[in-house]
């Protein structure tokens, strides 16, 4: 039976009025919600008075929207910060080509224990993934970030007060694994950007990639002919401390699933902030339902999205297994992988290579020899732009239509060739001595040519693999950085004693070879991928015969006519 309180009338004073005191459900209601659920204005009613208010929602629920609805200013802000954060780990990795005859100077070591440093680097970029990456997905991308970048600075730092050479190895592999994080722009692109928008910002991301590896050098040769090799580590520390501080104070979290768990985080302290007050959220109200005014505690809970693990060591294991896995049993990721190692080793034994050869064949001071490097810089950025542009044209053209991971694989059949072409260039120009812008160009087509390879692995296994695409991502990171420190460290003699122009022809041979990849996925990729037990399996309607894909494009286009 209702109970009743006694309220005095404004119109007839000392008249009392009854109202019911509505019921309060002891069960709480749960509310679940995602990113696009609206949070408006909440009716509450206190339990005992029956008084209604109307509540807006926190404030705080503004800086919980969905990272694919920020501004366009936004998005090109963390897609910059992103770029600037790559690059500056290419740099730190670059930076250590210039100084190692200063470093086996200053600690008496040999050519081989001097670049180790190299190895040391690479090894820490290739770990860091496997093991940070994963608190991503719990905490989110931004406080990951944050931390990375601190280690990245402190271990800077480390290096640029080192008195014995063991501790600027610590040091250096310590500073690479936080660089390879807080370089996690890759990831950041891909939360704000859906599949028809992201190769723009990627093909920058790229570019900056390949830029920063030609920047250290060039910036710091300079340094380490006219300053204290010290400051190339001093350098370093301001450069990561400025993009830490603007991350931290400007960068937004861009992970789905750690926005939604803050968003209801927030909700949550909302209403429990009103039942404190003796305020519950109306279910019923008495004009839609017999029963008197319904009140029950309101509890959010965000619907996630994925299957994803529930605890750090589950995904732990799925970010190192898995991808351990995907190489081992997905030919198109080791294909992938292998290829992408082969040209990121090329750029890192280009770091003491070049320098050398432009010493020993032409003559240069250390800073003239690095200054070379500005080629690497150059086709970096070309390479960029390039990506960005034939995915442009790309849309007119009839084999982009659909949207097939293979439509992306087209151009790069032929800019593949780029890179060996300029080993070919680059190494017997600079055997036979001619003169030396003509190596110096070759470097950049060289650098043209890993940039868009770079930019089609990762475009190519994130449309191939959907879900998993950031495992099949992570498994050819670990190859190619693993790999990479190994093919300097032992590469270096062996292409000392062949000459610059065998060696390079090795290389190239290498190169061509790989460089079969996009062909054959280009081919045969739709039927690999419908017969791969993880990869996305392409539509029906998409497994087209390869003749009848032939033949919609005679039709379109018929034979003896130019089309523009």
């Amino acid at each position: 039976m209702a109970t009743a309180i006694r309220h005095d009338s404004a119109d007839s004073p000392g008249v009392t009025t009854v109202a019911e005191i509505p019921q309060l459900d002891p069960k709480p209601h749960e509310r679940l919600f995602d990113l696009d659920t609206v949070f408006s204005e909440t009716r509450f009613c206190h339990h005992t008075t029956g008084e209604e208010r109307v509540v807006a929602p926190p404030a705080k629920l503004a800086n919980c929207t969905d990272p694919a609805n920020w501004s366009p200013g936004h998005k090109w802000f963390s897609v910059s910060i992103a770029c600037a954060s790559v690059a500056m780990s290419s740099f730190a990795a670059g930076s250590y080509g210039p100084i190692v005859d200063l470093l086996a100077e200053y600690w008496n070591l040999s050519e081989l224990v001097s670049n180790v440093g190299i190895l040391i680097f690479a090894l820490g970029f290739a770990t860091s993934p496997m093991v940070l990456a994963p608190l991503s997905e719990l905490s989110g991308r931004k406080p990951v970030i944050l931390g990375s970048g601190l280690m990245f600075l402190i271990f800077t730092i480390g290096c640029s007060v080192a008195k014995v050479y063991w501790v600027m190895l610590f040091c250096r592999f310590f500073a690479a694994f936080g660089s390879a994080t807080f370089a996690m722009g890759n990831g950041v692109i891909t939360d704000i950007y859906d599949r028809d928008s992201q190769n723009t910002p990627m093909a920058l991301f790229a570019s900056a990639a390949v830029s920063g590896i030609g920047l250290g050098p060039l910036v710091c040769g300079f340094i380490a002919e006219y300053a204290d090799w010290r400051w190339v580590f001093h350098l370093q520390t301001i450069i990561v401390a400025v993009l830490i501080g603007l991350t931290a104070c400007f960068g937004r979290e861009s992970r789905v699933n750690p926005i939604l768990t803050q968003k209801a985080k927030v909700l949550n302290n909302w209403y429990e902030k009103q039942e404190r007050q003796g305020y519950y959220a109306l279910v019923a109200k008495k004009e839609e339902s017999e029963a008197l005014n319904v009140l029950q505690s309101t509890r959010c809970r965000p619907r996630l999205q994925g299957d994803e693990p529930s605890g750090l060591w589950q995904i732990f294991i799925q970010a190192t297994i898995f991808p351990a896995k995907l190489l081992v049993t997905e030919g198109v990721v080791f294909f992938f992988s292998l290829w992408a190692t082969f040209s990121w080793s090329v750029l890192y034994v280009c770091i003491s290579g070049v320098s050398k050869m432009y010493q020993e064949q032409y003559g240069f001071s250390l800073s003239q020899s690095n200054a070379i490097f500005a080629a690497v810089c150059v086709g970096g950025i070309v390479g960029g732009v390039l990506g960005v542009f034939q995915e442009m044209f790309g849309r007119y053209c009839f084999w982009m239509i659909g949207g097939s991971p293979e439509a992306r694989l087209y151009f790069i059949r032929l800019e593949a060739t780029l890179l060996p072409i300029g080993l070919i260039v680059f190494g017997w120009g600079g055997e036979e001595q001619v003169h030396w812008m003509v190596p110096a160009i070759a470097v950049g087509i060289g650098s043209v040519g890993i940039t868009v390879i770079y930019l089609a692995v990762f475009n190519y296994l994130s449309d191939s693999y959907g879900d998993n695409s950031s495992s099949a991502i992570a498994a050819q990171n670990l190859m190619r950085n693993g790999v990479c420190g190994f093919f300097v460290l032992f590469t270096a003699p062996k292409f000392d004693a062949l000459g610059y122009g065998v060696g390079c022809s090795i290389f190239a041979g290498i190169g061509l070879v790989l460089s079969l990849v996009p062909w054959v996925l280009a081919r045969w990729g739709r039927r690999i991928r419908k017969n791969s037990a993880i990869a996305k399996k392409p539509p029906e309607s998409a497994i087209l015969d390869e003749t009848l894909v032939e033949a919609q494009a005679e039709l379109r286009h018929p034979p003896g006519k130019i089309h523009y």
